[in-house]
């Protein structure tokens, strides 16, 4: 990779990092804690958790059927798009394993990231 996508790569790693720590303090955790509604889907930890459990099966279950879906595609495009799709989840799953990783090394349930650490 070179330069420009390597700051391009670091300045998507800042920026997921920033939203996912202004989501958590600014809008999840106030609203489970009823201080305010920002509309999500629940309003107890136990319904919270319930959601977080449904949102887990079905995303697999829509990487199940979009695995069925690309088998029925023609080549080369079912190839192109296969690797397009695998492309862009490893950029995403890469930086929420970057921001999980700097959490944990500040104890674990901090949701606050810095630059350097999303880098």
């Amino acid at each position: 990779m070179n330069q420009y996508g390597q700051d391009a790569e670091r300045q998507f790693q800042v920026a997921l990092a920033a939203r996912i720590d202004q989501e958590i303090t600014s809008r999840l955790l106030p609203h489970l804690a009823g201080k305010a509604d920002h509309g999500y889907p629940f309003h107890s930890g136990e319904e919270f958790h319930r959601q977080v459990v449904f949102l887990n099966v079905f995303s697999k279950y829509h990487w199940f059927l979009l695995n069925d879906r690309m088998l029925v595609l023609q080549e080369p495009y079912r190839e192109a798009f296969e690797y397009i799709v695998h492309r862009d989840l490893d950029r995403i799953l890469r930086g929420y394993l970057q921001i999980a990783e700097a959490c944990i090394a500040r104890g674990g349930n901090q949701a606050q990231t810095h630059h350097r650490e999303a880098t």
